[in-house]
């Protein structure tokens, strides 16, 4: 659980990215979210406004920076599985999740951000 809930402080991307790639050179296992946090990183909805907090091996994502006020998308890492699960936090009774694989993880997102969270139009 990430606590208490307050206005989070959006990392810097390029902080993000070198801190899921130290955790992927550490451990393997980490290396679809180094994967995941690189892509969001180089990706159009950054440069549209996507703002990010790195949570130990979660990241927590919503397209403003106040992260964890808003709805909020929290990517996480599952020790111990392959796949990650993903959870809309928008303040519903039941939050939308899944677990991905890490070759279907883009594609998931894709549609979230379009679709589901309508954060975003598809460019």
């Amino acid at each position: 659980m990430l606590g208490p809930r307050y206005p989070g402080v959006p990392h810097d991307w390029t902080w993000i990215v070198e801190q899921f790639g130290s955790l992927a050179s550490a451990d393997a296992a980490f290396e679809p979210m180094a994967d995941v946090v690189r892509w969001l990183a180089a990706s159009p909805y950054r440069t549209a406004g996507l703002c990010a907090v790195m949570s130990m091996h979660d990241l927590i994502v919503a397209p403003s920076a106040d992260v964890l006020v808003n709805p909020h998308l929290v990517i996480a890492f599952v020790p111990g599985q392959t796949s990650l699960h993903l959870r809309y936090e928008d303040g519903s009774r039941v939050a939308w999740s899944c677990n991905a694989r890490p070759e279907e993880v883009r594609e998931i997102l894709e549609r979230f951000f379009v679709k589901r969270a309508r954060w975003y139009r598809r460019t």
